[in-house]
């Protein structure tokens, strides 16, 4: 498959997210897909990867994934995305606030036979604790 196979099928993955179907996820994502994620969060297999969508989308039933930019070339697809939706369920130990969550997130999938086989993922973890009043928000500018 050529890169822009490959940039429809990541699309694809979007359309899926959107509506909040994470078992949809069997439709671009290999049997042993494997997520690398920041803060160490890691993913092995498919069933691994539902798992944490479906949480993820019980968590944040409306939750849109808008993206901005992809780019593809042979057999990597890297798509930069915002994020947002509303805490309405658990999310990591953190009960419901009803807050609006608005973050981005950059991702780099591999490719291989149609199927998304391999991903690298980094989102604002930070941002998305701080909105769900996890942690506290921290203002001012860096020093």
């Amino acid at each position: 498959m050529g890169a822009q196979e490959n940039k429809a099928v990541v699309e694809r993955l979007f359309e899926i997210v959107n509506k909040g179907d994470a078992e949809g996820y069997r439709e671009v994502m290999a049997e042993h897909y494997v997520y690398h994620g920041p803060g160490g969060i890691e993913a092995d297999g498919i069933d691994a990867i539902i798992e944490f969508a479906s949480a993820f989308f019980t968590a944040f039933p409306d939750l849109t994934a808008t993206v901005e930019e992809i780019i593809a070339e042979a057999d990597k697809v890297v798509a930069r995305i915002r994020i947002s939706g509303t805490h309405e369920g658990e999310f990591d130990g953190i009960a419901a606030t009803g807050r609006t969550v608005r973050y981005t997130a950059i991702s780099m999938m591999r490719i291989d036979g149609g199927k998304i086989v391999e991903e690298w993922g980094n989102f604002d973890e930070l941002g998305l604790m701080q909105q769900i009043g996890a942690l506290p928000a921290k203002g001012g500018d860096i020093e």
